[in-house]
């Protein structure tokens, strides 16, 4: 039984592997640059929430935690007072307290 010349060319061989190794490295790279913009992408959000903006190590699962309820807090601000006495609220409020979160009473207790 004779095998083909292409079975037996170890060029052909290595040639594939090389083009598999490099479908590997490029999807690894895509998923490494994925996984860095997600990373990235929290990091902007735990700056921009108060409570968290000090805190270096923060779990994904904790920083959307907190921007729930800071988005909720930033909701009940706007409906109580108003949007441009909320956003002079919210401005004093970061200003003084940067590092803690965002008030847990009631919005209508500020007024």
């Amino acid at each position: 039984r004779k095998m083909s010349p292409i079975a037996l060319n170890t060029t052909n061989c290595i040639k594939y592997k090389n083009e598999s190794d490099l479908k590997t490295i490029r999807r690894n790279a895509r998923e490494r640059n994925r996984v860095e913009n997600i990373n990235h992408s929290f990091e902007m959000l735990r700056q921009n929430i108060p409570s968290l903006a000090a805190v270096k190590n923060s779990s994904k699962i904790n920083i959307l935690g907190q921007a729930a309820q800071y988005i909720q807090y930033l909701e009940q601000l706007t409906q109580h007072l108003g949007t441009q006495q909320a956003l002079q609220q919210h401005t004093f409020y970061n200003n003084f307290y940067p590092q803690c979160s965002s008030p847990s009473t009631s919005v209508s207790s500020t007024s």
